[in-house]
């Protein structure tokens, strides 16, 4: 998250490691292979499942966490869905939320360029 913002604090700290980041999305983006890009919120440890996920696009400037495990279970989850590609999406843990309807999940993303 946070990679359209040249003023992140992240940037300043770490070398524009988020102008970097952006620059690799492009890439992927231009090179022509379907892709998923996730954006997700500062990482923890902890067990997945511990509640939902708060989803958004557009890079909002958006503060939050989430499990490493939880990460791992959307990238398991986008793996060969049709509706999960040309995506590009933030997320964050929200422990008042569900788990995600993985048929939903990616749906009602918007595709990039729309």
């Amino acid at each position: 998250m946070g990679v359209t913002d040249p003023d992140h604090m992240l940037n300043r700290i770490f070398d524009d490691v988020l102008v970097w980041k952006k620059r690799g999305e492009d890439a992927v983006r231009a090179s022509g292979v379907p892709y998923t890009i996730v954006r997700p919120g500062g990482l923890r440890d902890g067990p997945a499942g511990e509640g939902g996920y708060k989803v958004m696009q557009g890079d909002p400037k958006v503060l939050g966490q989430m499990a490493r495990a939880d990460l791992a279970a959307i990238l398991v989850a986008a793996l060969g869905r049709r509706d999960a590609l040309s995506k590009t999406f933030e997320v964050v843990g929200d422990p008042n939320g569900s788990p995600p309807d993985w048929e939903r999940f990616f749906s009602d993303l918007r595709t990039d360029g729309r």
